[in-house]
């Protein structure tokens, strides 16, 4: 396993070095467009390809030009989900006005419950579309029937995954 396929928080837009190879293109490619013909805008993660594909990119000419930028990246409000934290690309009128919300927002890190919602959503419709369309398709009342059922499936997920977090983390520290 490389120190990539590891790492569970990826290089971000806000946060990459445009002068590192690793870098410079990494948060452009830690997600795709769907294959599977997704939502418009959808994007799936490729954990653990980004930093060595931005650098074999860079070892090919490749550089960023952010004056040639079209859309820019928006990453759901759940960092700690690292590579499964959702990601749209906007137009730029977008993005400026997703930042400039989040600057007057009142709440850590510019979160609202409805872009927690949202970037939930767009997580489910990532890992299962079908899954994604039969809630949507669901009335108020059949939601809140299901809900105990879900809970029954969702907590033990989550801490399934936090657990595969620790273990990945603990052995990434031990290389």
């Amino acid at each position: 396993m490389t120190d990539s396929m590891l790492n569970l928080t990826p290089v971000t837009f806000e946060s990459a070095n445009m002068d590192n190879p690793r870098e410079f293109a990494a948060w452009a490619v830690t997600y795709c467009p769907d294959p599977r013909g997704g939502a418009k805008g959808q994007m799936v993660p490729l954990p653990g390809v980004p930093p060595e594909l931005s650098e074999q990119l860079w070892n090919l000419g490749f550089r960023h030009h952010a004056d040639l930028m079209t859309h820019y990246p928006i990453t759901g409000d759940q960092p700690g989900m690292g590579w499964l934290n959702p990601v749209k690309f906007v137009p730029k009128a977008d993005y400026e006005t997703y930042w400039a919300e989040r600057a007057t927002s009142t709440k850590p890190n510019g979160a609202t419950a409805g872009n927690a919602e949202s970037a939930l959503r767009q997580m489910l419709s990532t890992l299962d579309p079908a899954l994604a369309k039969r809630i949507d398709e669901m009335t108020d009342e059949e939601k809140a029937a299901a809900l105990p059922d879900a809970e029954k499936i969702a907590i033990p997920a989550m801490d399934r995954l936090a657990a595969l977090k620790a273990a990945m983390e603990q052995a990434k520290g031990a290389q």
